[in-house]
């Protein structure tokens, strides 16, 4: 205060009690005493500061994770090819449904790191920085078959270095330089990106992908089975209506409906009303869901993004994937699965 002005004046104030090495408060007599210059001998400045950014924030006491620092070098080497070295196979063109999603998700990598670094919460900064962003980076690599769109990597490396730079200035200034970025790191700005139109949707649909994938893992791993063929049904667009007229009534009561209220609602749907007493189980299910907290998925168009997606669940799952909407789908076999499909819960058939 007696230095800065007042709009200069620091929002908050952190003391730290001690700092702790391996969870273990240092001490001379336990050997564990840790200098910075000792620190910096040992692990260099990059990895220093990285320990450091992940050591704590808020009202924890610092802890210098020796494991960390360990590790921490191979982890940055990963991050350093992966926003230098534009990736063999890329594509040009028209983005798709992965692609949408990954500049999706990097805009709110934005938001959060950007966040966490106003309120200088480090460490939550370091995740969002380096380890979320390259766990987006990686499924996306995964999704994309190995062809990511190379405009998209390029937004990806040039956000992911100067997220990374107010932690690591030295290796982010280099990598700035060996990407292509123009002028110096220093006076580049912090990323600002603007989420897709569909964004909501893209983030969504993914979301429904890796579910269906995690489903179908989870059902050999119980049968041990070895599949020939999977198929998808998504649910009927009766149920869809179901599940978007129950959000409706929360919205206008601001509490969930209880099953009277939204089975009275959905019989003055025609569409509906003509599946008789089974639309009446399924919203009574609803309703009783809601109110234990677990919100039916909506605003996504199930089939068509698994439709898209077939060949990425088929690489993952190693079989040929077909997919189906339960109701429209005629003589194909389903083991039953059709007429349990939900919202957000696609039946699954593995034959």
């Amino acid at each position: 205060t007696a230095i800065f002005p007042q709009e200069h004046w620091p929002r908050g104030i952190s003391v730290n009690g001690w700092v702790t090495i391996g969870g273990e408060k240092m001490s001379k007599s336990q050997g564990n005493f840790i200098t910075l210059r000792e620190a910096l001998d040992d692990h260099g400045a990059t990895i220093t500061r990285l320990t450091l950014a992940n050591a704590g924030e808020g009202l924890d006491d610092a802890n210098w994770d020796p494991e960390f620092a360990k590790t921490a070098y191979r982890r940055v080497q990963a991050w350093y090819n992966t926003v230098t070295e534009a990736p063999e196979g890329a594509r040009t063109g028209e983005h798709n449904d992965a692609d949408t999603w990954m500049l999706a998700r990097l805009a709110d990598l934005v938001t959060e790191a950007q966040d966490a670094y106003e309120k200088a919460q480090f460490r939550t900064a370091l995740k969002v920085g380096l380890f979320d962003a390259a766990k987006a980076w990686n499924w996306y690599q995964r999704r994309a078959l190995g062809q990511p769109h190379q405009e998209v990597w390029q937004t990806f490396a040039s956000t992911a270095i100067r997220l990374m730079a107010p932690i690591v200035p030295h290796l982010a200034s280099e990598a700035w330089d060996a990407y292509g970025g123009e002028g110096l790191l220093i006076d580049a700005p912090f990323p600002a990106l603007e989420a897709p139109e569909d964004a909501g949707e893209a983030i969504r649909a993914e979301e429904l992908v890796q579910q269906v994938i995690d489903d179908v893992r989870d059902i050999l791993k119980v049968t041990g089975e070895e599949p020939e063929l999977i198929r998808i049904f998504t649910a009927p667009a009766w149920k869809h209506t179901v599940a978007e007229t129950a959000l409706e009534l929360r919205e206008e009561k601001g509490q969930p409906p209880n099953p009277g209220e939204l089975t009275k609602a959905i019989m003055q749907i025609d569409a509906v009303k003509r599946q008789g007493g089974q639309a009446a189980k399924f919203a009574k299910d609803v309703a009783i869901n809601m109110s234990k907290g677990q919100v039916p998925t909506t605003g996504v168009d199930e089939t068509t993004a698994l439709e898209a997606a077939t060949d990425f669940i088929g690489h993952e799952l190693g079989c040929p994937v077909e997919v189906h909407q339960a109701g429209e789908h005629g003589d194909v076999e389903d083991g039953g699965k059709a007429k349990r499909a939900e919202p957000g819960r696609p039946g699954l058939y593995v034959a």
